[in-house]
């Protein structure tokens, strides 16, 4: 996988092209920011692993233009994904892992993104 960061040259010119995409990325380049500041507490800490619950996510980014524009195109799940990469971009050589909890009817109870940089992480699986 090669590494893209959010505002290298290739996005911005894509952003020039598509503002909303623009818009998600700040929408994601905010929640990046709240999730240094977890690391970086929990590195003060001594602690080598920070869990984030995106409860906020999907609200964020619900709200944000682009999710309006592309209404049922853009799926809770495909926001997650997209932005489970995203972090793997952020954080190399950490292993980051997004986990659902469900219910006894099937229904998502609790979501976590944890972001681990205790030991070399998992090997990509295809």
């Amino acid at each position: 996988m090669s590494y893209t960061p959010v505002k290298s040259r290739e996005n911005l010119q894509r952003f020039t092209k598509n503002y909303l995409e623009l818009e998600k990325y700040t929408a994601f380049n905010s929640l990046l920011k709240r999730i240094w500041d977890g690391v970086r507490n929990t590195v003060a800490e001594g602690k080598t692993k920070y869990i984030f619950k995106p409860d906020n996510l999907e609200h964020i980014l619900f709200t944000q233009k682009f999710v309006r524009s592309y209404n049922n195109l853009i799926t809770r799940q495909t926001i997650h994904l997209e932005f489970l990469d995203i972090l793997r971009k952020e954080y190399p050589d950490c292993t980051i892992d997004y986990c659902e909890t469900k219910g006894h009817e099937g229904t998502v109870v609790e979501r976590i993104f944890e972001i681990d940089w205790s030991v070399d992480p998992k090997p990509n699986i295809v």
